[in-house]
């Protein structure tokens, strides 16, 4: 019986009868139960996203991967490839189980572990993945899952961390950007097309050609477009130029061009129920799970402030050098940033038992996204691999102004590093400024420097993940330049609010 005659006027069987004949309806009720389920599972995870992805991050690159993804599904399915019916489930039910309960060790074990950077790496994605898959196995059987396995294999493109330290790698640019979404989107046209190994291979090289020219071809006619359009326009083109290419010449080889005319297989996993109340229970347990709550933070508000970056000098300290970085591929365009030495401009026992001028660095970022400064945190911003932190002290700053204190720790060069930082805006562009010392008091001591160091952190994000936050914990800090970077500080604050009222003035 085919899906037609379950609709036939006059067709007196129960509801229930004509859904088991009707296959695509079955499919189609089966794939909306698991993404609902994911989708009430993983909302906190979503929402963060959406906030993210408002701020114009690299997490835009995400619904172009599930694109290109669905697009190598429908590959895959246009292939004849029947399979027998599964009447003994007990391997489904297994690989599904594990599968689901690795979801939810993740979601409540690595979330909660990688909180300092849970917007560098979004781990609950990768939980998110794991839920999925476990879920397909559940509700359609191991089998029809492992035919789409390069499909999935793509899917896992929805953790972050790997593309952004591609990107990141390759300078961080809107063409970085769309050259690394390109590779996902070569594999992508190669699993979709790729009937035979030649025919994949012929794929791959027509989607790397077509998406180059369409991305130079973006380059040229809207240079500045959002970094949006970079990472969804050419890979999605070219998946599709290419499949619609190679559709047309391996239906002329069968000598025709007729439409789309594959038949669907009845549904090898009739039964389903138990594996549907598993899976929904463990999307249950996820939402108990608690996500950190991202919300942008430009700290206090001072209409009229300068947020053109070096800052203004105090009287009672003497600017030693300033150098601009270029940080605009991170924070969005128009950010900037410099780093500023400042010298006490006469010592103090207080500070240094030699009465020596003690040397204070300044780093400051402006940026109109704000939350940016939280995706891009001191794992990127800094040479810190191997280092240790300390937890984050509130410090109170005058104005209002709410400072945070931490420790940093290199082993390497046995230096404790303390930094202050602290977050304003003028009413439409955020402000963060980072105040670092050392506990070498000589004036070649050494300084964390801002370079992209993601990648170089990799290795201390793998050790975390093995041995726990207590390697790259700092437990016993000592803040001995706590009262130094406060005076700096404030001394800093003070300096541009007075800027303010002689520029009014």
């Amino acid at each position: 019986m085919t899906i037609l005659d379950a609709e036939r006027p006059g067709d007196t069987r129960g509801f229930g009868d004509r859904l088991r004949d009707n296959i695509l309806l079955r499919l189609v009720l089966r794939w909306v139960v698991l993404v609902g389920m994911a989708v009430f599972a993983y909302w906190s995870t979503l929402d963060a996203i959406l906030v993210e992805a408002k701020s114009g991050t690299l997490i835009t690159y995400l619904p172009a991967a599930v694109v290109l993804t669905l697009m190598a599904c429908i590959g895959i399915g246009l292939r004849q490839g029947d399979e027998f019916p599964i009447y003994d489930r007990q391997t489904d039910i297994i690989v599904g189980t594990v599968t689901l309960v690795l979801s939810l060790c993740i979601e409540a074990m690595l979330t909660p572990r990688y909180a300092s950077t849970y917007l560098s790496l979004h781990i609950d994605l990768l939980s998110m993945w794991l839920f999925l898959l476990g879920g397909a196995v559940m509700l359609f059987g191991l089998r029809p899952v492992a035919r789409y396995r390069w499909a999935w294999f793509l899917l896992l493109s929805i953790f972050p961390l790997p593309y952004r330290i591609l990107v990141i790698t390759f300078g961080a640019t809107r063409v970085a950007a769309s050259i690394v979404m390109l590779i996902l989107a070569v594999g992508a046209a190669a699993v979709a097309v790729g009937r035979t190994r030649r025919r994949g291979l012929a794929g791959a090289a027509l989607a790397a050609v077509a998406g180059i020219m369409v991305l130079v071809a973006l380059k040229v006619y809207a240079p500045d477009a959002p970094i949006y359009v970079y990472q969804w326009v050419p890979p999605v083109a070219c998946v599709f130029v290419t499949g619609v290419v190679m559709y047309i010449d391996q239906r002329r080889d069968w000598g025709h061009l007729k439409p789309l005319e594959r038949p669907l297989n009845p549904i090898t996993a009739p039964d389903v129920l138990r594996g549907t109340i598993f899976t929904a229970l463990v999307a249950v347990l996820i939402t108990l799970i608690p996500v950190p709550d991202i919300r942008p933070s430009a700290g206090v508000t001072v209409p009229g402030l300068n947020m053109t970056p070096p800052l203004s000098v105090p009287s009672n300290w003497r600017q030693v050098s300033v150098k601009p970085y270029d940080v605009s591929s991170l924070y969005g365009p128009g950010a900037a940033a410099t780093r500023q030495d400042l010298r006490q401009a006469e010592g103090d026992v207080k500070y240094d038992k030699f009465s020596r001028p003690r040397k204070v660095v300044v780093d400051a970022i402006t940026t109109s996204r704000p939350l940016t400064l939280d995706v891009y945190s001191t794992i990127v911003d800094y040479n810190l691999v191997g280092d240790r932190f300390s937890r984050r002290v509130p410090v109170p700053l005058p104005h209002g102004m709410n400072g945070v204190l931490q420790t940093i720790v290199d082993d390497t060069n046995f230096l404790t590093y303390n930094r202050l930082v602290w977050r304003w805006n003028d009413g439409g562009v955020a402000q963060q400024v980072s105040l670092i010392s050392v506990d070498d008091h000589e004036p070649d001591a050494i300084f964390p420097q801002p370079q992209l160091t993601l990648w170089r952190n990799v290795n201390s994000l793998i050790t975390v993940l093995f041995r726990g936050n207590s390697v790259t914990e700092d437990k016993t800090p000592v803040f001995k330049d706590r009262d130094l970077l406060v005076m700096c500080a404030s001394d800093l604050i003070e300096t541009q609010i007075d800027k303010i009222g002689q520029v009014s003035s």
